[in-house]
């Protein structure tokens, strides 16, 4: 028997077509537009309500308090006053005058917030934030070194003898900021004056020698490198000291007036081997270095030679200390004599003495200036019938930039992003 098989309809797919999502895409879109008719005219007529339920102070407390609150900088000038400036720089100024409350604009223009006050009261919490000033210049002493507790000895300084004084200039400002808490920095000094305890045993047309030089390295009096700046200074300029010369060979003292000139007998020195007798300097001789003024920058380690050029001898003041080590003093001797410094790094040697001295220049230093600013207002309006309206706000570009360092002070005017410098 024959049977009709009749083929089973495939079944439908789940999902929807394209006209139906687009029939749905258009309902969806209505009944979006609708409610959001119906919220917006739900809000207006709240906003309606609620602007006739406040009364004038309300609403013009709520003026101030959305300024304040978007403002870059402001300013309270007294309890009837504040100028506040928003992000793109225009100044609002809200007054109290007499009983009204007056609202002026940067052009000027003014307008009346509210009438019939008893008082209007404008208070403000403040931070101090801090800008970097002009620097300032003055002649001060920028390095010195003190005399330790150690009795004073002479140390006498002949032709061929070099004296080595290292320092280092430290960063900080030798004078206090007038910003408590504030630590200047030293920019810049010019070497300008050497103050040191020093006097002429014999001059005979003979200088001293001050060249500045590149120390090795920090408390190190030995020279690096070509010399920065030099300059001779006659030794008959000098504050003279009275002196004795012992001759160690016939162990006796010499008259000063049979004592050859230095450097020009030699057989003297050959067969004698004089000692010069005198006393430390106690006066301290300020030494022009004008002319050969030099920049001193901080952290950089210096020294400056003492040299005798010619037939003279100078004394210094020295202390006596337990090392050499850090002494920041190096001797180069010439024993032969010759005259002609020898510049070779191992010729000086550390020694362990301290020559209290000071250097005097234009100093050069970071100045601070510190300005109080306004972080939050505080305001309170109070009418004639007794009504009281308090409110306060922060001020966003304050409390965005709570780093003394950061943030806006009155006056400035404020950097957008994207905006020509």
């Amino acid at each position: 028997m024959n049977t009709l098989h009749v083929p089973e309809r495939r079944a439908r797919s789940a999902g929807f077509t394209l006209v139906e999502l687009l029939i749905a895409s258009a309902l969806s879109a209505i009944v979006l537009m609708a409610s959001a008719h119906a919220a917006g005219m739900f809000a207006t007529q709240l906003q309606d309500l609620t602007d006739e339920g406040d009364s004038e102070l309300e609403r013009a407390l709520a003026t101030i308090i959305h300024d304040v609150r978007y403002a870059w900088w402001a300013e309270v000038t007294g309890t009837s006053a504040s100028i506040v400036a928003g992000p793109a720089g225009k100044e609002t100024t809200y007054a109290y005058d007499d009983d009204r409350l007056t609202v002026t604009d940067t052009r000027g223009n003014t307008d009346v917030l509210a009438y019939g006050l008893e008082s209007a009261t404008f208070s403000a919490a403040t931070m101090t934030r801090y800008r970097e000033d002009d620097p300032v210049s003055a002649s001060e002493a920028f390095w010195w070194s003190s005399a330790p507790v150690t009795a004073a000895v002479p140390l006498v300084l002949m032709e061929g003898d070099t004296l080595g004084l290292g320092f280092t200039v430290r960063s900080a400002s030798p004078w206090d900021s007038s910003v408590e808490g504030i630590e200047e920095q030293l920019l810049s000094a010019t070497l300008d004056q050497l103050e040191l305890p020093l006097a002429t045993l014999v001059s005979n047309g003979a200088t001293l020698q001050i060249a500045l030089h590149r120390a090795r390295s920090p408390g190190d009096g030995r020279p690096e490198g070509p010399p920065l700046s030099t300059k001779l200074i006659r030794l008959n300029t000098l504050p003279l000291k009275a002196f004795t010369v012992f001759d160690v060979d016939k162990l006796l003292t010499l008259p000063t007036p049979l004592l050859p000139p230095l450097g020009r007998a030699p057989w003297w020195v050959d067969d004698h081997d004089l000692v010069f007798k005198t006393t430390a300097p106690t006066t301290d001789v300020p030494l022009s270095l004008w002319g050969a003024a030099r920049a001193i920058e901080p952290g950089v380690s210096y020294t400056l030679l003492l040299s005798v050029i010619g037939d003279g001898a100078v004394v210094l003041r020295v202390h006596p200390l337990l090392t050499s080590v850090g002494s920041g003093l190096s001797l180069m001797s010439d024993l032969d004599k010759t005259g002609i410094p020898d510049m070779e790094h191992d010729a000086y040697t550390p020694i362990a003495y301290a020559v209290p001295c000071r250097l005097r220049g234009v100093v050069t230093a970071t100045s601070t200036l510190a300005t109080e600013v306004v972080t939050r207002i505080d305001v309170m309006l109070r009418d004639t019938s007794g009504l009281t309206a308090r409110g306060s706000a922060n001020l966003s570009g304050q409390t965005l930039a709570m780093h003394p360092w950061l943030g806006a002070i009155p006056g400035e005017a404020p950097v957008l992003t994207g905006a020509a410098p």
